[in-house]
């Protein structure tokens, strides 16, 4: 099964059947400590997401349950979270995945789900929209993979947000001779 981005962006954006019809509606709102996003199905709010910006406490809960991925957290920041080369959870079907990279693999490191960017169609002359991947047998957790995807590229970004604020600090500071 494919679904379609209106947005490359996973804040805030609508994700759609290849025919058209909208089925998730993704919102983020923002405030200076955290980031709250809402992934509302068919009209019902199904996936709550909250990021806080300086400590990497995060929840991710998909029909009320706890969907955030567990290994390579308890970590200390967003950042160090973002590092990790992978982040588990356990589906609302029992079995663990693994996202790398914008892929999801199985237990049996099989590729289930993934994820590919749009692109504006500036060398091949055709535009295509952000796109994501799901393995048919895979569509009973289908709700669990999109908001756990979700969290996991939201975190990423935060970390590359957080990367270059430093960044910047440590250059004008180095400007600054301190």
């Amino acid at each position: 099964m494919d679904l379609l981005f209106s947005k490359d962006s996973v804040r805030d954006t609508t994700i759609s059947s290849q025919d058209g019809r909208p089925i998730y509606h993704i919102s983020t709102s923002e405030t200076l400590e955290n980031e709250r996003t809402t992934i509302t199905k068919f009209h019902h709010e199904m996936a709550v997401i909250q990021l806080m910006n300086l400590y990497g406490v995060e929840t991710c809960r998909v029909w009320g349950r706890d969907m955030a991925p567990k290994e390579g957290y308890g970590l200390t920041s967003v950042y160090q979270i973002a590092l990790c080369s992978k982040h588990t959870f356990t589906a609302s079907n029992g079995r663990r995945y693994t996202w790398k990279k914008g892929m999801l693999q199985d237990d049996y490191h099989r590729e289930v789900a993934s994820f590919e960017k749009g692109h504006k169609g500036l060398l091949s002359g055709r535009p295509s929209s952000a796109r994501f991947s799901i393995a048919h047998e895979e569509l009973p957790i289908v709700d669990d993979i999109v908001s756990t995807f979700v969290m996991v590229e939201q975190q990423l970004r935060l970390a590359k947000q957080i990367k270059t604020g430093s960044e910047i600090v440590d250059n004008v500071m180095t400007i600054l001779g301190t």
